[in-house]
């Protein structure tokens, strides 16, 4: 039996929707708070890793420049949960988290967290319908390391990639 192209691709794509959808579901998931703190943690050789997410509600009153706003008007919403601060630490060591990881994330609904070839993973998934997104922040002990975005519908490429690197002034 020879498959098209198309074919081909679509049950690709199908075959790493369900096996995204199997290991989210193997792992242990939190319901992110919508306002207030919310922690998961995982342990590993390395220590155990705590991450502390604190999200708080933006309405339509908020008339600032930020990101939160523009949600808000984007997404024709009366209010959205947002990340206003992320806390990250190995073995009671905390790491630094730049803005730059939880700054764009809107309306987060849940969080997991995993020790994976040498890095914890923090898996975020958040929106709903065609915005649903959801990320991948790989850190270790020197730091966040990689941030990587997905959008639902095409859950097997990234939307982006970045990477950070330790910077130390002597």
């Amino acid at each position: 039996m020879r498959l098209s192209l198309r074919k081909y691709l679509l049950l690709t794509s199908l075959i790493v929707a369900v096996q995204s959808s199997v290991l989210v579901a193997a792992r242990a998931q939190v319901k992110i708070a919508r306002s207030g703190t919310t922690v998961v943690s995982a342990t590993s050789p390395k220590g155990k890793a705590q991450v502390t997410i604190h999200t708080t509600i933006f309405d339509r009153s908020c008339v600032c420049s930020c990101p939160a706003a523009w949600a808000l008007k984007e997404l024709n919403v009366k209010e959205i949960s947002v990340i206003e601060a992320f806390e990250i630490s190995i073995a009671g060591k905390p790491l630094v988290v730049p803005d730059s990881v939880y700054d764009g994330l809107f309306d987060p609904h849940e969080a997991s967290l995993r020790f994976e070839n040498g890095s914890f993973v923090l898996l975020i998934n958040g929106l709903d319908a065609s915005n649903s997104y959801f990320v991948r922040i790989y850190f270790n002990r020197e730091g966040v390391d990689r941030f990587m975005t997905y959008w639902a519908i095409v859950p097997d490429r990234p939307s982006s990639d970045t990477h950070y690197f330790p910077l130390v002034l002597k």
